[in-house]
């Protein structure tokens, strides 16, 4: 029979591995939606719309949060630094 700890790690890994997987949805989501409104606000005022810009702000984005999930997982929250 596991005991109560072995349990409780068991929970905590399972909605750390949740988080993490609707944190890379939403992560995505912003990847594709922001650069989408941003070059669609520049035809609204007047400007061209490149597909371009949407590949590369798309590579920043996930390249960015990709960074922070690794500074993340180095030094967690919450961690007593010494």
């Amino acid at each position: 029979m596991a005991s109560y700890r072995e349990f409780r790690k068991e929970t905590l890994s399972r909605r750390r591995r949740r988080s993490a997987q609707r944190a890379l949805r939403l992560v995505l989501a912003a990847a594709v939606l922001i650069p989408i409104g941003c070059e669609t606000l520049q035809l609204l005022f007047g400007r061209s719309f490149d597909v371009d810009d949407l590949i590369c702000n798309f590579i920043g984005i996930v390249i960015g949060a990709a960074v922070a999930f690794a500074i993340r997982k180095v030094h967690p929250a919450g961690e007593e630094r010494g």
